[in-house]
């Protein structure tokens, strides 16, 4: 097993390695049309506010409703050329971008980067879990690797783009049609296992019977909560931190070098976290590990709050604060892993259906941060920073509830699949 994962040919590396370039280069898109339209509203025609919203709900509503079709097919016509068809929707759309100011074009092609996500990551998940099913450990540190790969890629993707605008402008849009293209030649690396033969047509009731059972619905709370926690902080984090000073918040009145200078050493203890998660994750099961995180997230939200509430420039206190906001980030940052883990577990009782489970990923990721989104409107407009940390507090004691939960049923994981058993006769009497 330790030689399938550290080959450069492994199915493992190559997954991991294509989501990296595939992540760089959705993200680089990203910010690069989110400049293209400010660009474009300051020398061609007027965008307002409500229509650059559209192209974010555009984005999470193709994710969230095509990834569970694409996981499907998926588990059907085999997990290699939906990662490729993934990084033919972002190519396309790219392309497309860089060639037109019409904003109608411009919608579709965000359209077609939410079908690339939708496409690519189920299909990618799915390949973990089933190239993990024989080693706990190394199924832990496929998931964390997938997920600082997912990180490294956000973060360099977005600083990508926004040096690719800077330097070339739309044209830098064909540059990250090459990054696309790379991310194909990756994909086209990998060697799957032969598809299972499938006993059950792809069909919406067959995914809502997948999606309601007791395995996935005692999960789903929790990782919906997480992701909120994410999105309430990325959609309204950096406005409230630099919004004009309240003297009763410190975490105000920030400048842009601090705002950045704080989101990259976030950045950089999740990813250090999940790292060291994906070494310790076969000594605990999912939901041990998804309990110990919350811990860390507390701990993080008290700080956080003493820091906003009683911070001061010059206090002897606010180095200590600082280094207690961040280190809890080690110990928070493993959920996602092990709620990764937890999907995969889920999936051995459907191994036939591998692609349709890790499809849920894209569902709670995306609808979570949707919720975060929604939700931290209206507490950031009532009490700015200090109304987010409540919010992410509730958020945080709902994920609790659900994982305690979690662990009072371990045994569920291992329930048969669904129609895995024949049907069979009363015994007469």
């Amino acid at each position: 097993m330790l030689s399938r994962w550290v080959s450069l040919r492994s199915p493992l590396t190559v997954g991991i390695l294509g989501n990296l370039v595939l992540r760089v280069a959705s993200n680089a898109t990203g910010i690069m049309l989110a400049l293209y339209l400010r660009h474009i509203d300051q020398t061609l025609y007027p965008i307002s506010a409500v229509e650059v919203g559209f192209f974010a709900v555009t984005f999470y509503l193709a994710e969230l409703t095509l990834a569970p079709v694409f996981g499907m097919l998926s588990d059907r016509w085999g997990r290699r050329v939906f990662m490729i068809l993934g990084a033919l929707f972002g190519l396309v759309a790219v392309i497309m971008t860089g060639l037109t100011t019409v904003l109608l074009i411009l919608l579709f092609t965000r359209l077609l980067e939410g079908l690339s996500t939708a496409s690519s990551a189920p299909a990618i998940l799915g390949l973990l879990s089933s190239e993990t099913e024989e080693s706990e450990a190394i199924r832990g540190r496929a998931m964390a690797f997938f997920e600082v790969a997912t990180v490294i890629g956000i973060a360099g993707g977005a600083t990508l783009g926004g040096y690719l605008w800077q330097w070339l402008g739309a044209p830098g849009f064909f540059v990250v049609a090459g990054i696309y293209a790379l991310s194909i030649l990756v994909f086209l690396f990998i060697r799957e296992r032969p598809a299972i033969p499938h006993p059950h047509h792809a069909s919406p009731r067959r995914f809502l019977r997948l999606v309601t059972t007791p395995q996935v619905l005692r999960f789903a709370p929790a990782w919906l909560a997480m992701n909120a926690i994410v999105g309430i902080w990325f959609a309204h984090g950096v406005f409230q931190f630099a919004k004009r000073r309240d003297p009763h918040q410190f975490l105000s009145g920030l400048t842009g070098d601090v705002v950045g200078t704080a989101f990259g050493l976030f950045g950089l203890f999740f990813l250090v976290g999940c790292i060291i998660w994906g070494y310790l994750y076969a000594r605990w099961s999912r939901p041990t590990i998804m309990l110990i995180a919350l811990a860390g997230l507390f701990v993080d939200i008290g700080v956080l709050f003493l820091l906003n509430r009683f911070g001061q420039l010059g206090s002897p206190l606010l180095p200590v604060l600082l280094v207690l906001l961040f280190l809890p980030v080690l110990v928070w940052s493993g959920f996602t892993p092990a709620a990764l883990g937890y999907l995969a577990e889920i999936a051995e009782s459907f191994p036939e259906e591998r692609g349709t489970i890790m499809g849920f990923y894209s569902i709670f990721l995306g609808g979570g941060q949707l919720l975060g989104g929604l939700l931290g409107g209206p507490f950031a407009d009532a009490r700015g920073v200090e109304g987010l940390i409540l919010l992410t507090f509730l958020l945080a004691l709902a994920a609790l509830v659900t994982v305690l939960l979690l662990r009072q049923q371990p045994a569920a994981l291992r329930q048969p699949a669904l129609d895995a058993l024949p049907a069979q006769s009363p015994p007469a009497s």
